[in-house]
């Protein structure tokens, strides 16, 4: 991230002022993406993180859909069962 303020907490706070700029044109981008993807035959598959995420895509002709992905799965894992090993294994120091 290239340096805009006087500190990290102002970059980050300048770096998303700018991304909210290009949400709109993120958006035409990945409904055209989408567009020529069906006009070809080719069925696009859109990754939402909840079930409510998939109207938008099924306005759009969407059919597949992955809800989530193995990141957030393994994370879930991780704080959950990693987290109860942790404290097995801290127990045994």
């Amino acid at each position: 991230m290239e340096r805009k303020g006087n500190n990290i907490a102002e970059d980050t706070f300048l770096h998303w002022m700018d991304v909210e700029r290009y949400i709109a044109e993120f958006k035409e981008a990945e409904r055209k993406c989408i567009e020529v993807a069906l006009a070809h035959g080719v069925r696009p598959r859109c990754e939402i993180v909840t079930p409510a995420d998939a109207e938008y895509y099924v306005k759009l002709g969407v059919k597949d859909f992955s809800l989530g992905d193995q990141l957030a799965k393994m994370k879930a894992f991780w704080n959950g069962e990693g987290k109860e090993m942790r404290a097995i294994v801290d127990d045994l120091k």
